[in-house]
């Protein structure tokens, strides 16, 4: 009987699907000051962190004058992950984000903060009702990395779980991200113009 119990528990085992578990978080470090356009620390819980993945080692949008504009590159190379807050002042280290599969493996990560808190972000519906009038600050990070090398999402463990930074952040440009051409407006590009930019008049 006991011989049976454990062949049947081996052959459990063989036919389970082997998904991967992933678990990372923006860092508390000196290299992730966040900051208001005035240069003032902003607030516990008073910024909201939009993490995006990438399959590239690059940041698929940029910063031009007070824009933040999406790159051809952008689709389909990139998709928004997840929305957290900040939870210490000054930084936007946030909370572990843990996914339970392997679609996250081997990305890389960068984050887009809001100058808005995160209760507010909540309480509009998220990304598709936050304004697009300029009144909302925005800073976008660098390609997250550990001890300053761009890194991929692991498979955890690793122990402890990985804590990704991307660079001082001070939010003074104005979200209108807007993707460099009409055909961007499909898929993800779509969703976060929609939901943080203006979007693109037609000619």
């Amino acid at each position: 009987m006991m011989k049976k119990n454990v062949y049947l528990f081996i052959m459990l085992l063989a036919h389970a699907p082997a998904f991967a578990n992933t678990q990372f978080r923006w860092a508390i470090s000196s290299n992730n000051t966040l900051k208001d356009e005035n240069g003032q620390n902003i607030g516990s819980g008073n910024a909201t962190i939009l993490t995006f993945t990438s399959n590239n080692t690059s940041v698929d949008a940029l910063v031009s004058g007070t824009q933040l504009i999406l790159q051809n590159t952008y689709v389909p190379d990139d998709s928004f992950y997840k929305a957290l807050a900040n939870s210490t002042t000054g930084y936007y280290n946030s909370a572990y984000m843990e996914e339970q599969n392997n679609n996250l493996v081997g990305k890389y990560v960068y984050a887009i903060i809001l100058n808005m808190p995160f209760a507010t972000y909540q309480s509009l519906g998220g990304l598709n009702n936050v304004p697009r009038d300029g009144t909302i600050m925005a800073g976008i990070t660098s390609m997250g990395t550990i001890s300053s090398v761009i890194t991929p999402i692991a498979e955890a463990p690793p122990y402890p779980a990985q804590s990704f930074t991307g660079g001082p952040i001070i939010t003074n440009l104005q979200i209108i991200p807007e993707p460099s051409s009409v055909g961007l407006l499909c898929g993800a590009a779509g969703v976060l113009a929609a939901a943080v930019g203006r979007r693109i008049r037609r000619r």
